[in-house]
């Protein structure tokens, strides 16, 4: 297809719907409205984590508040991407999708607790500011792959 060909809607004889290049291929409006909204829950998602986090941790060991702070924000997450993103609204899927997020989950927790353990070891003296970031940067390791596993597990291959 030339480019000429791409930059003109083409139409279906059968519907009369008009396609564009945009839609033809792997970057669809599903796909561009899924980005879109799996980026705003993520976002809500990591404020309700921080914050959280920080309260919690004024209280309580880098460990503890990790695993209350990231257990309560994915089950937020995983509702709202049920919902939002993938317009899941099956209420016989809820559990099952759920315990598959949560074991997403385990692996996201065995990589901060690696990192906050590398930390302390590296930087005692380091504080909840220190730690977030450590968190962040290891939570971003399994955000990458759950749009991915979400989509497959909730729509199939």
């Amino acid at each position: 297809m030339t480019t000429a060909q791409l930059d003109r809607p083409q139409v279906d004889s059968r519907s009369r719907v008009a396609i564009t290049a945009a839609n033809q291929g792997w970057l669809t409006r599903q796909r561009v409205r899924q980005a879109g909204s799996f980026l705003a829950v993520g976002t809500i998602s990591t404020g309700l984590y921080l914050v959280l986090y920080l309260v919690l941790r004024t209280g309580m060991s880098a460990f503890t508040a990790n695993l209350i702070a990231q257990v309560v924000s994915t089950l937020f997450s995983t509702a709202a991407n049920r919902r939002f993103t993938f317009r899941v609204t099956d209420p016989a899927t809820v559990a099952r999708h759920h315990l598959q997020m949560l074991a997403l989950l385990a692996v996201n927790l065995l990589l901060n607790t690696l990192a906050l353990t590398m930390l302390a070891a590296l930087a005692p003296a380091a504080g909840s500011l220190a730690e977030l970031l450590v968190l962040s940067a290891s939570g971003l390791v399994v955000t990458a792959a759950r749009v991915v596993t979400m989509n497959r597990w909730q729509h199939g291959p």
